[in-house]
């Protein structure tokens, strides 16, 4: 993520600002990016287990942006 945030499986959340999920097995991390300061904030690291499914967090089933 140092030198590209937006490489690999990346999504931008709809409905939640400058805020995008990168998936890496089954984790996801949840982060914003800073273009004129080059700076990315990490704002969670979730694995994604059947436990996490069968709840409802919104975060985590927003929807990719268009």
């Amino acid at each position: 993520m140092a030198v590209d945030p937006f490489a690999g499986n990346v999504l931008k959340l709809e409905g939640e600002g400058n805020l995008w999920r990168r998936r890496v097995g089954s984790y996801r991390i949840f982060f914003a990016v800073d273009g004129k300061a080059r700076t990315v904030a990490v704002t969670a690291i979730v694995r994604r287990t059947k436990h996490v499914l069968g709840h409802d967090h919104d975060i985590f089933f927003a929807r990719p942006a268009r």
